[in-house]
């Protein structure tokens, strides 16, 4: 096991390794888990693993079938597009209370941080390093939830966070992929500048027009690759199934 974090059981410490290995795309979407493989990899039983991939369906990151067994879970165009309709009005609603509830200094800090989140980003994403870019995406956006101090709405939110690991393998492959990670980093920074401002208003609607933007950006990709009217995606995105 890991030496540097502590883990209460094997399955927890497997179901961590899982994790990272759907996170960095090593597990795409669909892929089959194969218990057997992973005990033997990890160092372990059949056991936590099997614990672990019940903890992973029960997170939306695995899906468990009783004829196949364990794979990655694999989400519909209408499933993405669900995904950033909730972001549009959670994420909003979050950079609208941030800026309710900080004062100028907290602003002006946060603000600061998250244009050098946001440069870094930008580096990411012309050096096509997916990884990294989600990781800082994930840093931007959750900034937001943490300044705005409520339980309620991290709550609500916390389902999706837990799904970004599976659905951002396809939805940055995808920006990384399109000429849009100018405007994806202009339109980070228009959030700042409206919540630098303390225009909570004005930074909530720039929020849910970035999400807007992700959804239609994803939807003229996937509608290149139209076939009788079902939306698929091009063979270098995985994971995303046709509509039928």
């Amino acid at each position: 096991m890991d030496s540097n974090q502590r883990y209460e059981t094997k399955s927890e410490w497997v179901e961590s390794r899982l994790r990272a290995a759907i996170a960095s795309g090593e597990l795409r979407p669909g892929r089959v888990v194969r218990i057997q493989d992973w005990a033997k990899r990890l160092g372990v039983s059949a056991t936590p693993v099997r614990e672990a991939l019940k903890g992973l369906a029960a997170a939306g990151y695995i899906r468990i079938n009783a004829h196949r067994g364990a794979d990655v879970a694999r989400f519909s165009s209408n499933d993405y597009f669900e995904y950033f309709r909730l972001r549009e009005v959670l994420d909003g609603l979050a950079v609208e209370l941030a800026t309710e509830r900080t004062n100028d200094v907290a602003r002006r800090r946060l603000h600061d941080t998250l244009e050098s989140v946001n440069r870094e980003l930008q580096e990411a994403l012309v050096g096509a390093d997916r990884p990294r870019v989600r990781m800082l995406e994930h840093r931007f956006h959750s900034a937001f939830y943490e300044a705005c101090e409520s339980l309620l709405l991290a709550s609500t939110a916390e389902p999706l966070w837990r799904l970004n690991a599976t659905l951002d393998q396809v939805v940055w492959e995808t920006i990384v992929a399109s000429n849009w990670s100018h405007d994806h980093i202009a339109q980070h920074r228009q959030i700042l500048v409206e919540f630098l401002k303390g225009d909570a208003k004005k930074a909530a609607e720039a929020a849910r027009n970035h999400k807007r933007t992700d959804m239609n950006v994803l939807a003229e990709v996937a509608a290149r690759f139209s076939r009788d009217g079902r939306l698929i995606v091009p063979l270098s995105v995985q994971g995303f199934e046709e509509n039928g």
